[in-house]
């Protein structure tokens, strides 16, 4: 199957991250057990993913957060708690690194907030630097994956780079089946990331050029 564009999911493909991290952070900071984190942000209403579905701003995800907990911890030292949990995933600069070479139309394809996605630009420049642009995240266009609207979204974006694609010619990695089987279902090539796949044998098979150079043997 050709491809002539590719979407990569930001956690845990782009960037690794841990929600045990997070809950243990923000407790720290709060002074409370972890599990009232855990029902404040996921349990009790979703605030966390009305945030990243981009339904309520900064302002009123921490004001949440502090009337469930009971308590109002320093607001910055609650954001760095909630956005700290990131960290590169090395195993794909390679093939970042020889996509941005092409020029390879290529985009972000994402669940996230506001506070996260600005984290991981400015903590991993690598990121910003090889895909620059064509980024489609669910605080900006109000949808969260699997449902259809985030993927339609995509697809127009992709059309705006490369007018004449089909859905099946855009390849999306994601770390969750069910982001996977959403994006199949509109169409779009979908493959599960996971630490165990060989993204640059994938790519190879769909993009005519791509390869990854050697590394240079010093004699």
């Amino acid at each position: 199957m050709k491809t002539r564009f590719v979407y990569f999911d930001l956690g845990n493909v782009l960037a690794c991250f841990s929600l045990e991290r997070l809950l243990r952070q923000v407790a720290d900071v709060a002074g409370c057990a972890s599990g009232e984190i855990k029902i404040a942000l996921f349990e009790e209403n979703g605030v966390q993913k009305r945030f990243e579905r981009g339904d309520i701003g900064a302002d009123e995800y921490y004001e949440w957060v502090c009337e469930r907990i009971g308590r109002r911890p320093v607001r910055v030292a609650f954001f760095n708690a909630v956005n700290d949990i990131f960290w590169f995933n090395e195993r794909i600069e390679p093939s970042l690194t020889v996509l941005a070479a092409m020029d390879f139309p290529r985009g972000i394809l994402s669940n996230t907030g506001p506070h996260h996605w600005n984290f991981c630009l400015r903590s991993f420049p690598v990121i910003p630097e090889t895909i620059p642009a064509n980024h489609v995240l669910s605080y900006e266009v109000r949808e969260l994956k699997p449902n259809r609207g985030i993927y339609e979204a995509a697809i127009r974006t992709a059309r705006n780079v490369v007018p004449d694609l089909a859905p099946d010619e855009i390849l999306f990695l994601d770390d969750l089946p069910k982001n996977v089987q959403g994006a199949l279902d509109c169409g779009i090539d979908a493959l599960l990331y996971h630490d165990q796949i060989d993204l640059t044998a994938v790519l190879a098979e769909r993009i005519p050029g791509f390869t990854i150079p050697p590394p240079i043997v010093l004699k």
